[in-house]
């Protein structure tokens, strides 16, 4: 992965198609069909960037955190709380702290996951 470009005062910069893309070439290699790579880890935030393969499952899980997934590129099916959500390209969703949830890839997809985790 590339470093993400200094943004001085501003912040970070981060190029998500770019970084989308080599993340799914590493899916590809990769037995689980998926990969990802943290963006950003300070305090209580973090941002990952997910890659996972059409087909591929996301077994149910939780966060300790309050979750945006958004999809940057292709298509993912989202289960929580007994619903099941579809989201394309350009769309999030907003999941509660510990809230269970599965992922399960329509197409190859880049998923960009923002997360507060609890402070305690």
């Amino acid at each position: 992965m590339s470093k993400p470009e200094q943004g001085g005062s501003e912040g970070l910069h981060f190029d998500l198609q770019n970084e989308g893309q080599a993340l799914l070439q590493e899916a590809r290699q990769a037995a689980a069909g998926r990969a990802a790579t943290t963006l950003v880890k300070d305090g209580p935030l973090r941002l990952t960037l997910l890659a996972v393969m059409e087909g591929v499952e996301i077994k149910e899980h939780k966060v300790a955190g309050t979750v945006s997934i958004q999809v940057v590129t292709g298509e993912v099916d989202i289960t929580a709380g007994g619903q099941a959500k579809h989201l394309g390209e350009d769309e999030a969703l907003l999941l509660g702290a510990n809230v269970v949830h599965a992922v399960q890839a329509r197409s190859d997809a880049v998923i960009l996951l923002t997360i507060a985790m609890a402070q305690g």
